[in-house]
């Protein structure tokens, strides 16, 4: 939605949490630094599946099946927790 008077945009989007991490990066980025974000909380749902089903496997690069998305996301939030962690150690 574009603004009177200005060359400015409006765009409004949901992106789920654990996808923003450099999303801004990225958009200045493409944009030559000429957008910017700002991110506010909306809601939260339920995601199918249970985190902790261990016999769950998930392949690199390939989309999870609905019923995997709770584990995915679980091991993507603790493997960024990690690395933010060995990131700020060292």
């Amino acid at each position: 939605m574009a603004k009177p008077g200005s060359p400015l945009y409006t765009v409004k989007a949901h992106i789920p949490a654990l996808d923003s991490f450099g999303f801004e990066t990225d958009l200045r980025i493409h944009t030559s630094g000429q957008a910017f974000s700002l991110s506010v909380f909306d809601h939260w749902s339920l995601l199918p599946g249970d985190p902790l089903d261990k016999s769950i496997t998930l392949k690199i690069l390939e989309p999870s099946p609905p019923a995997h998305l709770a584990r995915e996301l679980m091991i993507k939030t603790r493997f960024l927790f990690y690395e933010m962690n060995q990131f700020l150690l060292t």
